[in-house]
This record gives structure tokens, C-alpha cells and sequence, in this order.
């Protein structure tokens, strides 16, 4: 089995001096016999990071399709690498850049590109799904802390429902978890949130959705033979996604 080194960079946008024993801790997985399992960690090392910002890990062990991931705790927030896949013949490994960016609660920077509210009937309530797509365009990581433990205070969900919680898309820029919500470092690339709430069923409903960020487009999908009545509502007729058709009505700005 090969040996070698596996490098990376730090690259410090916070505005400030890194603390001298910042550390860097470097992962290692692979996969296991079982496929559906997942990669497994199998390597866990922990160095320091030179005043450039570059760090070496010598000596390591470097098989064929080891994967390898870097990670550091700064200000609070836990970054991480991408990942690097170890080719065939290589004798050391270069992990992606993380960057360290200040941060800041100031959600201004955010971008909310689309906004798509899902209505789904269900035998005696009605669930809606509120999916966000936004940016962050700012130059710093902005920190969001849940209200209540729950409530993220940029998203609303429909006046007159019960929230049942947040989750991220899996197709989302990924988020930084903390002790009270979580982080969105600046990105080109968007990240995606889902706002579940529920109501009761009716024969017919209200819904009302306010916004404490401006929207981009705002597009509302309900179940086939249901209608909405909203003058600033678009009608689009049905539309298919996977196996469901959908009466959709758009509302841009």
C-alpha cells in the first residue's frame, strides 16, 4: 500500500489574524463491502496550519479510492472541505480550499430567488410545503438563530398555520450547523430550504404568504380539481411533476 502526503489550504477571508493553534482535522473514508452503507471513516488526523495557510499531513496512507475531507472549527462554525478521491500512481492528494469567512446576522445579502408552495390534502388537515431557493451575495457568513428553536425569521409560513418544521433540500449549498440554528457562507450556488406547516381541511381555504425577503418568483402548486381565486395569481394551467398533476398559478415580483 501506498504512503504520502495530503495537502490543503486555508484560505482566511475573515478580515483577521487565524489564532496560532488553530487546528485542522483531516478524515478519511472508504467504501465497505456493503454499498449501501456509505463510505466509512477509517482515518482521523488532527495538525496545525502554517501562517500562509497551507497544512500537510505526511505519511499517510493513500489507497486507490480512499476519499479524504478537511475540517476546522473557527468563530463557533465547523467548515469542511470538498472531498478528493485518491487516483491511481498518486503520491500525495490535494484537498479543496476551505474558506473562512466573518459573519454576520444581517440577512440583507439574501437572495431569494424562488419561492414554490406545495398544497397537499390530506383525509382531515392540509400540508403545505414551502420551498425556498435563495443566495447568499454578501462577502461574510451569515448566522441565523432559530426563534423558539424552530422559526427561522427570514421564512414565514401561510397565515393561520401550525409550522412543523424546516429541513434542507439535498440538492442544497450546504449549511454550517450551530448550537442555536445554522450558517450560509457566500456562495454562487444556491441553497434550499423547506418550510412544512399544516391546517385544517376545509372545503375551502385562505392562504395568505407574506415575505420578510423580496421574491424573485413566487409560484403555487395545488392538487388536480382544486382552483385558486387571487387576482395577482397567474393561472398556468396543469402541469406535471413525476407522477402528479398540479394547477399552477405564478406571481412574479
Amino acid at each position: 500500500l501506498g504512503f504520502g502526503a495530503v495537502n490543503g489550504t486555508v484560505d482566511n477571508q475573515t478580515g483577521s489574524a487565524l489564532p496560532s493553534d488553530l487546528k485542522v482535522t483531516l478524515r478519511g473514508y472508504e467504501h465497505g463491502a456493503d454499498p449501501s452503507m456509505g463510505p466509512q471513516e477509517v482515518v482521523t488526523l488532527e495538525g496545525g496550519i502554517n501562517p500562509d495557510g497551507t497544512y500537510s499531513f505526511t505519511d499517510v496512507e493513500i489507497p486507490l479510492n480512499r476519499i479524504f475531507i478537511a475540517e476546522l472549527t473557527y468563530d463557533g462554525l465547523t467548515s469542511q472541505s470538498g472531498f478528493v478521491v485518491v487516483a491511481e500512481g498518486d503520491t500525495s492528494v490535494l484537498v479543496p480550499t476551505i474558506t473562512l469567512f466573518g459573519t454576520t446576522t444581517d440577512t440583507s445579502a439574501l437572495v431569494v430567488d424562488e419561492m414554490r408552495l406545495f398544497v397537499e390534502y390530506g383525509d382531515t388537515d392540509v400540508q403545505m410545503y414551502g420551498v425556498y431557493s435563495f443566495r447568499n451575495t454578501g462577502e461574510k457568513t451569515i448566522v441565523v438563530e432559530l426563534k423558539d428553536g424552530s422559526e427561522v425569521p427570514f421564512i414565514k409560513i401561510p397565515e393561520g398555520t401550525r409550522s412543523l418544521g424546516y429541513e434542507g433540500l439535498q440538492d442544497s449549498q450546504p449549511f454550517l450547523n450551530t448550537d442555536t440554528g445554522f450558517a450560509i457562507p457566500p456562495s454562487e450556488g444556491s441553497y434550499g430550504l423547506i418550510a412544512v406547516a399544516t391546517a385544517p381541511k376545509t372545503d375551502e381555504i385562505e392562504i395568505s404568504q407574506s415575505f420578510v425577503l423580496p421574491v424573485s418568483t413566487f409560484t403555487v402548486f395545488l392538487p388536480e380539481g382544486t382552483k385558486a381565486e387571487n387576482t395577482t395569481l397567474t393561472d398556468q394551467g396543469l402541469q406535471a411533476i413525476d407522477t402528479f398533476q398540479f394547477q399552477v398559478y405564478t406571481s412574479g415580483n
